[in-house]
């Protein structure tokens, strides 16, 4: 890198920092702040590209929402959410600028030194090297075989956009879906996405379809996906590629990976009687996950920029022949983090994460156009009265009656009139008799 260009990142970090506050859309040139896929659309449910790493300067030329359409280099441009940009972390709040500007401007001003002869993002196939490589490495860890990892799963190319986009047309039809989210603000925001979340999450999505097995139907899974991505984009992870699969377990089961895979149980399946009610159990999950609940955040700046080195030969990686320092120590972090949101769903789960959960999943159902009520009934129906229940990511964890009261609170501060919601229990009963083969 020339140090004309040196000098033209390093004032590109400057004035990101210095006037993000004050601009109301994001600045011409900005700096990825974490790491994060480009999508051919302004969505999540569009194709993947490649990977933008930290540090990498872009040019923003388009906004829709809260998608950036940024330019990575001449003659490339793709969308990423646009929390990713420096400058929308640094301008969320005028005060905390001022109070985290000088660490900040540090932090970004030594990172470009870092990584001026790195490379400003991954291709697609390094980016599904690394992912294989880690969960094939943690499925033999966890006493299971490399063999036994089915990567079609999370890597998968993204559903139908134009069939996505249909179903939600005809989901609101005569309504503002735009005018819900407006009405019914996302506040606080959430922790922003941990950039190691594909890594973490093939490897999760691996061991838990493999404890019980999947139920296929191919029909089935592309309209729950449908449902659970409309309310994923009502949610704080707007940006979590979701896609759903149905666990082979009587038992009420639902557990959301942290790269968008969720898993429903048959079990589950068969006590609800709406998408309303699917979509609290979508939103419950997804909250889940967008609040980080059951991971210990190992989040130094030490970490940050190991990592940045490590992903940028994440493509090259023989995760079972690798014993230098770096990889080791890399490993070890996205096993303990694995393990622990493994550990943390698989346990009784504490009452406060739950309940949030809750609370978060009746706003996202209701920003998704569904009556949030619904999820008292499906309480009632799932969730077993008195002792709580105990046991692999079972919906019994916490007893009913403290999530009842709490759902009811929480009916009351959501604003929106209920005869624009809707629960569209006749489409899912339709839904239901695909899964049963009738």
């Amino acid at each position: 890198m020339t140090t004309a260009t040196s000098t033209s990142l390093l004032a590109a970090a400057v004035a990101a920092l210095t006037f993000g506050a004050a601009a109301a859309a994001p600045p011409p040139q900005a700096l990825i702040a974490t790491p994060v896929d480009t999508r051919t659309g302004p969505g999540a449910y569009y194709d993947a590209g490649v990977k933008l790493l930290r540090g990498a300067p872009v040019k923003v030329t388009e906004r829709r929402g809260a998608w950036v359409k940024a330019e990575v280099e001449p003659q490339r441009a793709a969308w990423i959410p646009a929390y990713a940009l420096d400058s929308e972390q640094q301008s969320s709040q005028a005060g905390a600028v001022l109070r985290r500007v000088s660490k900040g401007l540090l932090r970004n001003l030594t990172s470009l030194l870092d990584q001026r002869d790195r490379p400003k993002y991954l291709s697609r196939s390094a980016v599904t090297l690394g992912i294989r490589g880690f969960s094939s490495a943690y499925a033999v860890e966890r006493g299971g075989k490399a063999g036994e990892v089915d990567p079609a799963l999370w890597e998968a190319a993204a559903f139908d956009a134009a069939a996505y986009q249909a179903f939600v047309a005809e989901r609101f039809k005569g309504r503002d879906w735009e005018s819900f989210k407006r009405r019914l603000p996302l506040d606080p925001a959430a922790p922003v996405a941990d950039p190691d979340a594909d890594r973490i999450g093939g490897a999760l999505t691996a061991f838990v379809a493999r404890q019980d097995g999947l139920v296929r139907n191919a029909p089935v899974e592309m309209y729950l996906s449908q449902v659970a991505t409309l309310v994923a984009e009502s949610s704080h992870a707007y940006d979590l590629p979701v896609r759903v699969y149905i666990l082979d377990s009587a038992q009420p089961k639902g557990f959301v990976s942290p790269n968008g895979i969720v898993f429903v149980s048959q079990g589950a399946l068969a006590k609800m009687q709406s998408e309303a009610e699917f979509a609290f159990f979508v939103g419950h999950e997804i909250a889940h996950i967008a609040f980080q609940h059951g991971l210990r955040k190992i989040q130094t700046d030490a970490r940050v920029r190991e990592n940045d080195a490590f992903a940028e030969m994440e493509g090259d990686l023989k995760w079972d022949e690798r014993t230098d320092d770096k990889y080791v120590r890399t490993n070890a972090e996205l096993t303990e983090m694995a393990d622990q949101i493994h550990e943390y769903f698989a346990r009784e789960n504490n009452d406060r994460d739950e309940l949030e959960a809750d609370y978060w999943g009746l706003i996202y159902a209701a920003r998704a156009g569904y009556v949030p009520e619904a999820a008292e009934s499906l309480l009632l129906r799932m969730v077993a009265d008195g002792k709580p229940g105990d046991g692999a990511l079972l919906w019994n964890g916490v007893a009913r009656s403290k999530r009842l009261d709490g759902c009811r609170r929480g009916f009351g501060q959501i604003t929106l009139d209920r005869k624009e919601l809707r629960s569209f229990d006749g489409e899912f009963a339709i839904g239901k008799k695909k899964a049963a083969g009738t």
